[in-house]
């Protein structure tokens, strides 16, 4: 089975309270920096590409993130609740 097709079967209440514990802090460039992130497969160099930003200043934002969060996005056990509370679909 996919995870979309398990957190598809979550209720939208519980997928928005998952989205608003996780994310509370977060603005939406974070959220935007962290889909970027996640779709390029965590890789900083590509990410701050795209948002043509120095990977430094990529770096500084996932840490900044982290310390918001609780949550390092660039650990993997971190990584899965944030990728999942940062999902479009996911948050409606």
């Amino acid at each position: 089975m996919k995870l979309a097709f398990l957190l598809q079967s979550l209720d939208g209440a519980v997928r928005r309270r998952y989205c608003q514990d996780i994310c509370h802090l977060l603005t939406d460039s974070d959220i935007h920096l962290l889909q970027v992130y996640y779709q390029q497969d965590l890789s900083i160099q590509e990410t701050a590409r795209i948002l043509c930003i120095h990977k430094n200043t990529q770096q500084y934002r996932l840490k900044r993130i982290a310390g918001k969060t609780g949550l390092d996005p660039r650990v993997f056990c971190d990584a899965v609740p944030l990728y999942i509370a940062t999902l479009p679909w996911f948050r409606k």
